[in-house]
């Protein structure tokens, strides 16, 4: 898992998120709780404008870490409707 996740990292530093996002469920699939792997997921999901799905995966990153103060604040910056 750490690989994939590696490669999705990569992947997403040049957006390349096409290429990044299956590095990225990969990743998830093999290991749902590695650490930055629904970070990285949601990073994904707010460049393809999916901000429902950003939401989620940063939700469930924020359950792994749950003093990650940057990403909480990404979080609520997110253009959700409803929030």
């Amino acid at each position: 898992a750490p690989v994939w996740c590696a490669a999705g990292r990569l992947e997403a530093q040049q957006h390349r998120w096409a290429e990044a996002r299956p590095h990225a469920q990969l990743c998830l699939s093999l290991e749902p709780n590695h650490r930055g792997a629904w970070e990285l997921m949601g990073t994904i999901e707010v460049a393809d404008g999916r901000f429902e799905q950003a939401a989620a995966a940063w939700r469930k990153q924020l359950e792994l870490t749950p003093g990650d103060d940057e990403l909480r604040k990404r979080l609520e910056a997110l253009p959700i409707d409803g929030e």
